[in-house]
């Protein structure tokens, strides 16, 4: 489970689920423009989740002024979410009873995922664009459609 937080009033905005069962998680890894979260573990399976509207929103502010509080140039901001691509992770068909069930049914469960045979992978996201490497030393490259989600299409 992959809960995101609000780091100025300290309320969890979101949680995330890669699975039903325990794993190891290798690398859990946000793209540059805080829309996509990436998350590998020991299943040998990518995990994409999308990141609410609203944070990233909220990001993007934050980066317009650096540590010190001086302005940023727009080059080196975060672009805003585009609103014209509905994004969202899956959740479970029982999550409107989320309210007499179990939290787990209320849980989102991932936009889209990629199959590798290396389990053990470090991942980066970069557009639509995923990026691994193993631990056994391959490179892999995958897309993924935001839009439909499902399973990313391998490149390499």
């Amino acid at each position: 489970m992959i809960r995101i937080w609000d780091t100025e009033n300290g309320t969890q905005v979101q949680e995330l689920r890669r699975g039903a069962d325990p794993a190891d998680v290798y690398c859990l890894s946000f793209d540059p423009s805080s829309k996509y979260v990436s998350c590998s573990s020991d299943k040998g399976t990518i995990h994409i989740f999308a990141i609410k509207g609203d944070l990233t929103q909220s990001v993007a502010n934050n980066k317009g002024a650096d540590m010190n509080g001086q302005s940023q140039s727009m080059d080196e901001r975060a672009p805003a979410q585009d609103s014209s691509v509905p994004v969202s992770n899956t959740k479970s068909f029982f999550s409107m009873f989320g309210s007499v069930l179990p939290k787990y049914f209320s849980s989102e469960w991932s936009l889209a995922q990629c199959r590798l045979k290396d389990a053990h992978v470090i991942c980066a996201i970069k557009d639509k664009s995923l990026i691994s490497v193993s631990l056994e030393g391959f490179y892999y490259l995958a897309e993924f459609d935001p839009k439909t989600g499902r399973d990313c299409t391998n490149l390499t």
